[in-house]
């Protein structure tokens, strides 16, 4: 029986909650690996490794400066899946939509990723189902709930 209060988190957002935490491990890592690169930070590597190096043309900054904000961004999302929030589901949810259309958009210009459009679809369809929109505090209305003609 749940508790109204404290209710049981889905083993599905679980694992939502764990690929998002590998996805920060991974944007951690690579934000150290572009201030190793651009200098600002000096760490002694150990032997045998070579300093990264950036492309040339690239603009380390810009992109430091984008990957906090994903890396801020998928923290704050990976928090409130955890502790079963709305807004939090409703970001995961805006973000598949991007991750949607940018999928369709590679389709028609030729470099399909059929795994992640299917994993994004995926998702989607877990996210709404009934008891994962209950676990996230969704009561549906009685419009949603009978099928009238």
């Amino acid at each position: 029986m749940s508790n109204p209060q404290h209710p049981k988190r889905p083993f599905g957002v679980t694992a939502i909650v764990i690929l998002q935490l590998i996805t920060i491990s991974f944007v951690i890592i690579y934000i150290l690996v572009l201030l190793v690169a651009t200098g600002l930070l000096d760490i002694p590597l150990p032997e045998g490794v070579k300093t990264p190096s950036l492309p040339a043309g690239s603009d380390p900054y810009g992109q430091l400066i984008s990957l906090t904000v994903i890396l801020i961004y998928t923290v704050t999302v990976a928090v409130g899946l955890w502790r079963l929030k709305r807004w939090a589901w409703f970001l995961l949810m805006i973000q598949l939509g991007f991750d949607m259309v940018m999928g369709l958009w590679s389709y028609f210009y030729g470099e399909p990723a059929y795994f992640r459009m299917l994993t994004d679809v995926i998702y989607v369809l877990y996210l709404n189902m009934h008891e994962v929109q209950q676990a996230f505090g969704h009561e549906p209305t009685r419009r949603e709930t009978t099928w009238t003609t």
